[in-house]
């Protein structure tokens, strides 16, 4: 009887390993892409309320109508927001325009009431409501 030594694997068992990978990595990219749009969007609120206390002092200070808004203008730090801040009265509010014509707009307000608009449709919230993924 003739007996081989058995080194290393059959094709069988490489190509069951390779779909095993693959769907793992299917399952995995999506997830990883909803993670980083979620931090996006809470880098930019964070950006954003770092605006907001920034123009609770100044308004303190000088009230809502002497307020220079050149001085709260600019892109988010990732360049895919343009944030703006407005006064009217005695409100003020910071909006974030997308660069991108696919995304949504946010808004944070003196209240500290912050909204998602997108496609005529809002959310908004006081809380983590604004996160809804649309």
């Amino acid at each position: 009887m003739n007996q081989r030594a058995v080194l290393g694997f059959t094709l069988v068992e490489l190509l069951v390993v390779l779909v095993i990978i693959a769907v793992l990595v299917m399952i995995a990219i999506p997830r990883y892409q909803a993670h980083q749009a979620k931090a996006a969007k809470l880098n930019l609120m964070s950006q954003m309320q770092s605006l907001a206390t920034r123009l609770d002092m100044a308004t303190t200070v000088k009230g809502v109508h002497l307020l220079d808004l050149d001085d709260y203008q600019g892109l988010s730090d990732d360049g895919d927001y343009q944030l703006n801040a407005q006064a009217t009265g005695s409100f003020w509010q910071i909006v974030a325009t997308p660069i991108s014509k696919n995304a949504p707009t946010f808004s944070l307000d003196q209240n500290g009431k912050k909204c998602q608009h997108q496609d005529d449709k809002s959310q908004c919230g006081m809380g983590d409501e604004w996160l809804v993924q649309r």
